[in-house]
């Protein structure tokens, strides 16, 4: 990120900042809290103390978890270890779960005790909020999901299933849900991998957003992704329903608030999110999804000493729109707000300046990977009107989806 490139927070009073050591807990491991600790490690050095705790030791690429839908990626292509990557770096890292945090007494308690604090930064991530429409839970049995790698793996063999017995497919986003990308990804791929096995117009795909257009994104479009979407969905006979908002998954159909019924042998929606419950309870610095507020500078206005950042962080939702629906929170919005915490956390520590990056100012890169007619899809804003952006369809979107993976993850990997 050009902001903080090439500099490091400078020490306003060098020797007190050096006398008293602090500890800065980061919460999470997976995009914002791994590339927050490294770089909070590269900013302040042996002087102060980063300590990582997180339930998972592993880091997850969960843009591709698509993939394992179609078999196209499995566990080993989809993460790692983070302990090596600490361990070289000198960050602490404690696998555990975070049960309670005391942000007046700036502490937490884990499974095994209590961990305390002179700077917190939440990068929990968000979870899917399975409870705004009734049947969309996995356990339900009448809906599958792609949000972690367990459900991911449990999708695949459902999607098996309805090859050896075709029928209806139904899949999307939800109301309030913020995955399209993912969302465009699957239905492209389910109908390359349907046609690919000689089903293809003899399955009815449907797809189902709260988007006012096909190829809004969220964000009012991607330049002539309306054109490029609408185009490749005819092209596959894919049926898209906009401005949708789902009632119910139940079992063979998935029911609208519109008074639809849709058939469905495999349904596939993808949930509005939340933030973790143990932030969640931290009523005083979340909004009404557990979503922490945090200025421009990613710290919250209640606690100075307390920063959040990646998909934890609230960015707003749409307003006065027919559907509600979510801002998008990628991976690389992850990675940049983190950078900018982590830098405020060291300035604060060392009497300097803070700096300031709102969402909207940060490039949201992704690539959807369509599996027939496969397109490279660019965000450079989160803002509404974009400077530049393209949706080219072709081979060349695929493997550019596959080296963008690979490079983003040996970057991250081995920083």
């Amino acid at each position: 990120m050009d902001l903080l490139r090439g500099h490091a927070p400078c020490l306003a009073n060098p020797v007190d900042a050096r006398l008293v050591r602090k500890r800065i807990l980061v919460l999470g491991s997976n995009f914002a809290g791994f590339t927050a600790a490294l770089t909070l490690k590269r900013l302040l050095g042996a002087a102060h103390d980063v300590v990582v705790v997180s339930q998972n030791d592993e880091f997850t690429f969960t843009p591709a978890l698509v993939r394992v839908l179609f078999g196209l990626r499995d566990r080993t292509h989809l993460g790692f270890a983070v302990r090596p990557a600490f361990d070289r770096a000198g960050v602490v890292f404690k696998q555990m779960p975070v049960t309670r945090i005391e942000l007046g007494e700036k502490y937490i308690l884990t499974a095994v005790g209590r961990e305390d604090y002179d700077y917190l930064l939440i990068a929990t991530g968000a979870v899917s909020d399975f409870d705004t429409v009734k049947g969309l839970h996995p356990k339900d049995g009448h809906n599958h999901s792609i949000m972690t790698w367990d459900e991911a793996h449990r999708a695949r063999a459902a999607f098996d299933e309805l090859i050896l017995k075709p029928g209806p497919v139904v899949v999307g986003v939800v109301q309030g849900g913020w995955h399209f990308s993912v969302a465009y990804e699957l239905a492209l791929g389910l109908a390359g991998a349907l046609q690919r096995r000689g089903l293809g117009r003899r399955v009815p795909l449907t797809f189902v957003t709260p988007e006012p257009y096909l190829g809004h994104f969220g964000v009012d479009g991607v330049n002539t992704s309306r054109q490029t979407i609408e185009k490749l969905f005819h092209e596959a006979g894919i049926e898209a329903i906009v401005n949708c908002s789902v009632k119910e998954v139940a079992p063979e159909q998935v029911l609208l608030d519109d008074g639809r019924s849709l058939p469905s042998a495999f349904s596939l929606l993808i949930p509005a999110m939340r933030g973790v419950d143990v932030v969640r309870r931290c009523r005083d610095i979340v909004d009404a999804h557990g979503f922490v507020n945090v200025d421009h500078g990613y710290q919250t206005l209640l606690y100075q000493e307390v920063f959040a950042t990646g998909s934890a962080v609230a960015t707003g939702a749409s307003s006065g729109v027919p559907v509600p629906r979510g801002v998008p929170k990628s991976g690389y919005f992850a990675e940049e707000s983190a950078r900018v915490a982590a830098y405020n956390i060291a300035a604060s520590i060392n009497g300097a300046r803070h700096v300031h990056l709102s969402p909207i100012e940060i490039d949201a890169k992704g690539i959807v990977d369509a599996a027939i007619g496969p397109d490279l899809h660019v965000e450079p804003k989160s803002e509404p009107t974009r400077a530049l952006a393209a949706v080219v369809p072709g081979l060349n979107g695929h493997w550019a989806n596959t080296a963008y993976m690979r490079y983003f993850s040996k970057r991250t990997k081995d920083p």
